[in-house]
């Protein structure tokens, strides 16, 4: 697109061609305090000479010789070259006094600036124009392009920092000036930005140089990628673009160098009244946004001059990760049919709808739990039981803190109401919930006909994390409920299975895994143990140490779902003996692989299902014993 308005960009190519300089790192000159300027500059400084050259024929040299102080931006010779080039002259005698006069006030500053004084903020050049300094640790920059490269070379009446690039580039108009004149030239862009901007007005906000401001502006192609343009946007509800628009400003004026990776709080809100930002990955020469879609600023499209701030145009539209702050702002901005364009599908704005009538119906403090300083997270399902209160399904879901669940992996998480969920990391590399929700972006990443898994898509909120949930949500049971119950209830030819761990007090161990054998398969241990039962079906064992290692064998140390296990995994008994998976290629599934004095078998898991949880932990069926009596 033209920048014409701030620096045209023949004018920037021609720069770049004529500079051909790479990075440069700052470097000190030391030397003593006991010469002029002039004398500094004719004798230590010779990479300036160009710029003196101009001084000279400007009339201002003596500025160098004279008691005042002041503060010399000036650039080397290759920098010079480029700004004479630039104004359509090859040399220093080819210019005229005025171009020249322009060119060294606006590298002079009245008074003493060293470098290390220098942070984000502005000087005013002796021409009247304004030098905004950004620092960072590539060193310190003026007016978003100009670094210095040769710092504090100190004289008696003055300092000199060496530029290794021209200040040429001023604002001359504000941030509605630049996008008006864009979207009306012979080349527009802007367009739909421009009419979004009247629609709900803000440009007088950004006419306005009462104030500064940072705006990621989005393109015409940006706006057309969710289904807008100039003639459809006003179609949308005001407050949603509105939002929109404000989710694209910082207050205050940011280069690309002022900032770094982390987040922002953007118009739309702060931190103190409860509203979200906006996370930036950022580079020199890049702004990544994280949003609803990965928008990025690079080259020529960042550090727009303006007078009340700069543009960073984006390529995509920086579409608010849905936050959770009341019903409200569901009703009113998710869940607008006019902004499907903006929610991707019919799914999402169901599920956003369903949890947007649990937080409504919720007997809670919803204001307080969402807008307080303390961080949350919330998991939305998909699929909410209808027995369930709108409290419990609320609390159910949410989290304290930022819940970072692959960080978790391996670990035990708690909700509000103490509900208790396992994270782990499945075969596929994902990281699931109980074995049934599996945290990625949302794709058809793997296939689970008929299942009850669930997909998780992730949002960053501005106080935690807000998740999309698919399908089904199953937290742990409650206390009372143990392996034994689960065998009792679930599986009526594994009872004995389930006796065998009362008797023993293993049916309750907290994060382990139960690999239960049917009846017949553990028959073969009574009668080699010759187990008995009393009259009031007791058991009756004489070898409980026996027996004891061969149900061990039998339960894993930690927890491990369906999901969660391949070919080549291995797991660890209560007999600290490993239990090694294989993939069974004639079902399909997966066994246990057992060695019986050399010969080698195959226990198929869950021939009758798995994935039943006890309070502790999780139960899965065999089709054998894994254990060679």
């Amino acid at each position: 697109m033209k920048k014409y308005i701030y620096m045209n960009i023949r004018v920037i190519a021609l720069l770049a061609m004529t500079l051909l300089f790479s990075c440069e790192e700052v470097e000190e000159v030391e030397f003593g305090f006991d010469e002029t300027t002039d004398r500094l500059i004719s004798q230590k400084l010779g990479e300036v000479s160009l710029f003196y050259q101009a001084s000279v024929k400007a009339g201002l040299e003596g500025r160098y010789s004279g008691s005042e102080l002041y503060t010399y931006f000036a650039p080397n010779d290759k920098a010079m070259l480029a700004a004479l080039n630039a104004g359509g002259y090859s040399n220093v005698n080819e210019a005229p006094v005025d171009f020249l006069t322009d060119l060294v006030n606006n590298h002079t500053v009245e008074g003493l600036v060293m470098a290390d004084s220098v942070s984000k903020g502005s000087f005013t050049a002796v021409s009247g124009e304004t030098l905004y300094t950004s620092t960072n640790d590539g060193g310190v920059y003026l007016n978003a392009n100009s670094a210095i490269v040769s710092a504090d070379n100190r004289s008696t009446n003055g300092v000199i920092h060496v530029l290794g690039y021209p200040i040429i580039e001023f604002p001359s108009t504000t941030i509605a000036g630049i996008v008006s004149s864009e979207a009306t030239s012979a080349e527009p862009e802007f367009t739909t930005l421009l009419a979004a901007l009247e629609y709900v007005g803000l440009t007088s906000t950004f006419a306005s140089t009462n104030n500064q401001y940072t705006v990621f502006a989005p393109t015409d192609a940006a706006f057309a990628g969710i289904g807008v343009d100039a003639s459809t946007v006003t179609n949308l509800p005001v407050e949603a673009v509105t939002q929109l628009l404000s989710y694209h400003v910082l207050a205050g004026r940011y280069f690309s160098m002022d900032l770094s990776s982390g987040r922002y709080f953007t118009l739309q809100g702060d931190a103190e009244s409860g509203e979200q930002g906006i996370d930036l990955s950022v580079s020199n020469s890049e702004i990544s946004i994280d949003g609803r879609l990965a928008a990025s600023a690079t080259g020529e499209s960042l550090n727009l001059l303006a007078t009340n701030g700069t543009i960073h145009i984006v390529n995509n539209i920086v579409l608010p990760r849905p936050y959770v702050s009341d019903a409200i702002t569901f009703n009113t901005f998710l869940l607008n049919p006019d902004l499907a364009p903006l929610l991707g599908d019919a799914t999402e704005a169901s599920l956003a709808g369903n949890f947007a009538s649990v937080i409504a119906n919720a007997n809670y403090n919803v204001d307080s739990l969402f807008r307080s300083e303390n961080e949350v997270s919330v998991l939305m399902p998909f699929v909410i039981d209808a027995s369930s209160s709108a409290t419990d399904v609320l609390l159910s879901h949410t989290f304290t803190g930022t819940l970072d669940l692959s960080a978790e992996e391996g670990n035990k998480i708690s909700s509000l109401n103490g509900n208790q969920y396992y994270v782990t990391e499945g075969f596929d590399g994902s990281t699931y919930v109980n074995g049934r929700s599996r945290i990625s972006e949302v794709q058809d990443f793997f296939a689970f006909p008929g299942d009850d898994r669930s997909l998780i898509e992730d949002y960053s909120t501005y106080n935690g994390l807000l998740s999309h949930v698919v399908f089904e949500f199953v937290p742990l049971p409650v206390d009372s409920v143990t392996a034994s119950d689960v065998l009792m209830a679930n599986y009526p030819d594994r009872t004995l299975f389930a006796a065998v761990l009362d008797f023993l007090e293993l049916n309750n161990l907290p994060d382990h895994t139960y690999l239960a054998p049917s009846d017949a398969a553990l028959q073969a241990v009574v009668d080699e143990l010759d187990i008995t039962f009393n009259g009031e079906g007791e058991l009756i064992v004489e070898d409980v140490a026996a027996l004891e290692e061969i149900i061990n064998a039998h339960i894993v140390t930690s927890v491990f779902f369906d999901i969660d296990y391949n070919s080549g995994d291995t797991y660890t008994d209560r007999n600290g003996d490993d239990i090694s998976i294989v993939f069974i290629p004639d079902s399909g599934g997966f066994g246990i692989q057992v060695n019986d004095g050399g010969t080698i078998t195959v226990v198929p898991i869950n021939p009758d299902g798995g994935d039943l949880l006890y309070n502790q932990g999780v139960v899965h069926s065999l089709g054998g014993l894994i254990y060679v009596l």
